[in-house]
């Protein structure tokens, strides 16, 4: 509990220590599940995607907020297909832990596939990203500006022939 109160309360250096011996206990799969969350989000917080790539391959853990943190942890290592996955994976499968991650999974989905269209910019990759986007815009951005809105229909007009 202290790790996770830690962890909500920003202070990821107290969580991680606390999280990882939590890790090492007899925990029921709920528990076990939130931990390694709270300690992928407090990896990633502080810049360690080593740490929180070691969290990635639980295969008993199924919540869209863990497929979101590892996207983040494989786009801060480069590996971009793997982080497409993840975002996919977050946008359609609910989180019983964090609410309304579908927005943040959608533009981060849409995000790593411009960065993989900006280092292979062949036709593909362009169709990809700008559907990316556009799904994200009419998703997202028909209700007003809301936040990553301008990033989104600036990209898609950057489209425009």
């Amino acid at each position: 509990k202290a790790g996770l109160n830690a962890a909500r309360q920003k202070r990821f250096t107290e969580a991680i220590p606390r999280l990882e011996a939590a890790l090492q206990k007899d925990l029921g799969s709920s528990q076990r599940a939130e931990a390694t969350m709270g300690l992928m989000e407090s990896y990633l917080s502080v810049g360690d995607a080593a740490g929180a790539l070691r969290l990635t391959n639980s295969k008993t853990i199924n919540d869209g907020y863990y497929h979101l943190l590892c996207g983040r942890t494989f786009v801060m290592l480069g590996k971009y297909d793997r982080a497409i996955e993840c975002f996919g994976n977050a946008q359609t499968i609910p989180s019983a832990y964090k609410t309304s991650i579908v927005r943040e999974a959608t533009y981060l989905w849409a995000k790593t596939l411009d960065e993989v269209f900006k280092i292979r910019p062949n036709s593909e990759n362009k169709r990809a990203c700008l559907r990316a986007w556009q799904q994200f815009s009419k998703a997202f951005c028909a209700k007003g500006a809301a936040e990553h809105c301008r990033d989104a229909q600036e990209r898609i007009a950057s489209f425009a022939p």
